[in-house]
């Protein structure tokens, strides 16, 4: 029995998100993506500090790369890895992470093999995101939104983490991927100088090259898809043509309902408006939700983001909400009949 048997079909219809670590990544908003769909992040787009589904790596080197060690615990599921020197990466594993990887499990590979539902084994091409999305079709995902696979350079940077902002500059994790980095974890985990490399590209000197390749087998994975099963371009600024571009907050929009509701807290879900916000009233709350099925709920309040936060933790009721916001005393639009149907009511 593969492996995949364990997976096949289990997230039937949903949305997956594909995670590289291109430019675009750093555009990808995860709150959101993670509500609508299953997210399936490869390589060192752990280094965003998400809690993905998934996470799919061929490297041996990764498994010893801070990223990794540190992010791993977060995948919500799974930790799948496999590649040329798949031995390697279990045996690190299992050596140095133990059950702090709470479930991994590796599959079997086949080099550029279709991307069929049914498959034993999992196809293997040069960029990881290719068989993030193999893994995302025989988990039953449909469509398959590409975030950071941008076959690109942006500003003369090929990684999210290489922008402000992103990862400080006196980080070590900036450099873990090169070879210096590879060889500094592998001495501070394994406390020895020495650093066998079974399979570990130099993407110091990776240039235009490796991405025109990853841009072509795209363009061939594009005619092996199941029947029915599509792949997009979510990534801002993506060189990737061969996929429909759709942006990750419109095809979330469409999944989670597309009508947008804002919600006051103080006074409006509590029984008097100001701290320490009184009592919920749950009748109201109910009430909500039985007149905005299918909308994005948003909570605002004019005293701020952080205390919109705040009021959502304290009364337990933080996941009903996609999202918070300051509200505006005034709004400026150069269209003003942009909302001509606009509702303000109560909902006492």
């Amino acid at each position: 029995m593969s492996v995949l048997d364990d997976i096949r079909g289990i997230h039937s219809g949903k949305p997956a998100f594909v995670l590289g670590s291109g430019p675009s990544l750093r555009f990808f908003d995860y709150d959101l993506a993670s509500k609508a769909g299953v997210i399936f992040s490869t390589n060192s787009s752990l280094k965003l500090g998400l809690s993905p589904d998934y996470h799919v790596v061929f490297d041996p080197a990764c498994a010893y790369l801070r990223s990794f060690v540190d992010g791993a615990p977060n995948v919500k599921r799974k930790i799948l890895v496999s590649g040329a020197a798949d031995r390697d990466v279990r045996t690190i594993i299992k050596k140095y992470h133990g059950d702090l990887l709470h479930g991994v499990h590796t599959f079997d590979f086949q080099s550029r093999a279709p991307l069929s539902r049914e498959a034993e084994k999992i196809t293997q091409w040069s960029t990881t995101p290719i068989s993030a999305a193999h893994l995302a079709i025989v988990c039953g995902c449909n469509p398959i939104v590409l975030v950071g696979c941008d076959c690109c350079w942006e500003s003369g940077k090929r990684y999210f983490y290489e922008f402000d902002n992103m990862n400080p500059a006196d980080d070590p994790l900036v450099n873990d991927f090169t070879t210096t980095g590879y060889i500094r974890e592998h001495r501070r985990i394994e406390g020895v100088d020495s650093a066998p490399v079974p399979f570990k590209p130099d993407l110091t000197t990776v240039g235009d090259g490796q991405l025109g390749s990853a841009l072509f087998e795209w363009g061939k994975i594009a005619s092996m898809l199941p029947q029915g099963v599509e792949i997009l371009n979510g990534g801002i600024g993506a060189r990737l043509k061969v996929f429909r571009m759709f942006g990750v907050d419109a095809l979330c929009r469409n999944v989670l309902g597309s009508r947008v509701t804002y919600v006051d807290i103080d006074g409006t879900l509590t029984d008097n408006g100001s701290a320490p916000w009184g009592n919920l009233i749950t009748e109201r709350l109910e009430k909500l939700k039985s007149q905005a099925p299918g909308s994005r709920l948003y909570a605002w309040s004019a005293q701020g983001e952080a205390y919109v936060r705040q009021f959502l933790e304290y009364h337990g009721i933080a996941g009903m909400f996609y999202g918070v916001a300051d509200k505006p005393d005034v709004c400026y639009d150069d269209v003003p009949t942009i909302r001509p149907n606009l509702q303000i009511k109560p909902l006492a």
